[in-house]
Formats: C-alpha cells, structure tokens, sequence
C-alpha cells in the first residue's frame, strides 16, 4: 500500500488543519496508508478516519506578520524547541518511508518554519527512491511586500516540489 505523509502546521486558526485532514481521510479512503504530521496547537475533534496523526510540540503565532513563533503557553520558542520538532519530524518521515510527501502552504508562506521543512526536504531530496513532493496552498494567497520574496517562493518551489496542488 502507499504511503502518503502530510505535514500541516496551523499557527492561527484551524482551516489549514481542516482541510489536511480532509485530503489525509480521503487518501485513507482510496487506500493510501497516511500519516499525518501536525505542529499546531492540537484541537479537540475527531481523528481523521485511517489516518496515523504524529502531533509535534506545538507553535503558534500571535501577530499578524508570523515573526515569533511561540509555544502552546504562548512562550517564544528557543533553539532547543526548534531542534525537538525537527528531529520528531525527521523521525516520523523516517518511520512512514513515504512514496509521497505533501506540505502545507510552504514554499508560498509558513517561511518561519524552514528549520525544520528544509531539513525534511533534504532528507527526501537524498532518499534512494524520493517521493512524489507536493506543495498544497489555498487558493488565496497573500501578497508579498518585500522584494525578491516571489521569486525565493518560485525557487524553492522548482527545488524541492514536484506539484503544487491549489484547492
């Protein structure tokens, strides 16, 4: 059976969240063994039908420009928080040995989060037989102020993702 993980972090309210675990039941439900990989602040609700949920140490936000991520106390993350959540990431990719990987919103946001998606990336980039890499995002995007950060997102999309998939 193939194994699909799914990687969402919902760092201000739960949409992101909502639909990964509508596209991880549905992937459970064609056959596909998933796993579903969560940072955010967990939420009280039913599990996803056949779908393994990995729930790292959670993040959030309180600002509207994502500039600190904090803990589930509201506590900014340090160095050490960081390592945790990258290393459980690393692990739970490691243990589902995936055909397909798919990520939410980043390379198109969720920037804050490179510590530990680019360390993913590699690691599936350098995998003896590399999975399908799928960007998932909305179909809204935000616009960015800063220049170059288009094309940063673009880069990084024709680096590490095979296919965005926009819902």
């Amino acid at each position: 059976m193939p194994a699909v993980m799914i990687h969402v972090a919902h760092l201000v309210g739960i949409g992101h969240l909502m639909r990964a675990r509508l596209i991880a039941e549905a992937l459970a439900g064609a056959g596909f063994d998933v796993q579903l990989v969560t940072g955010g602040v967990p939420v009280d609700a039913r599990a996803p039908a056949g779908v393994r949920v990995v729930q790292l140490p959670p993040i959030r936000v309180t600002d509207g420009d994502f500039s600190t991520l904090r803990d589930a106390d509201g506590r900014p993350i340090d160095d050490a928080y960081r390592h945790r959540r990258r290393d459980l990431l690393l692990a739970a990719y490691d243990a589902a040995a995936p055909s397909a990987v798919m990520i939410e919103t980043f390379p198109f946001g969720r920037r804050a989060l490179r510590f530990e998606l680019v360390p993913l990336l590699e690691r599936v980039a350098a995998a003896r037989r590399r999975p399908v890499v799928v960007a998932s995002v909305r179909d809204i995007l935000q616009l960015r102020n800063k220049p170059g950060r288009e094309r940063e997102m673009l880069e990084a999309a024709r680096r590490w993702f095979d296919a965005v998939l926009v819902h």
